[in-house]
């Protein structure tokens, strides 16, 4: 489960806005990640402001404690402000740095990490643009 506030641009410094996404995916977490997940984001900018639902594969390795993220994915607006493509291509590269993480793998409770997610993403719609975002990223993984 990942939440993120992000700035959003068309270029480095001009039409800028704000985006808050909310993610939960399923998969495998272990030394290495690959995950499916779904998503709900909304975007606001003075050129365009959206809400998207879409879907995206997740993959990470590890990096000492940390981990490098990527994730390609696809969205599509369900409501806009201006013309969207019916379905945007998107692409991101992310870190993360755990802040506390369970020390028993094998307890019956489970085994969680949490920790702060920040990267980039590049949404290759009509007008692509990149979003800068940090936010709290959260692996759970259930017990029995």
């Amino acid at each position: 489960m990942t939440s993120d506030l992000g700035v959003i641009s068309h270029d480095a410094i001009h039409d800028l806005g704000g985006s808050v996404a909310l993610r939960g995916g399923i998969g495998v977490v272990n030394r290495y990640t690959a995950m499916i997940d779904t998503e709900i984001r909304g975007d606001v900018a003075s050129d365009n402001t959206r809400l998207a639902f879409g879907t995206g594969v997740d993959g990470g390795v590890p990096i000492g404690t940390a981990r490098l993220l990527a994730r390609v994915g696809i969205w599509g607006a369900v409501a806009s402000s201006t013309r969207e493509d019916s379905i945007v291509p998107s692409f991101e590269l992310a870190g993360y740095i755990p802040d506390h993480e369970s020390s028993d793998t094998d307890s019956k409770y489970g085994w969680q990490s949490g920790g702060i997610v920040f990267g980039v993403r590049e949404d290759l719609d009509v007008v692509p643009y990149t979003t800068v975002f940090v936010g709290y990223q959260l692996y759970l993984i259930p017990g029995y």
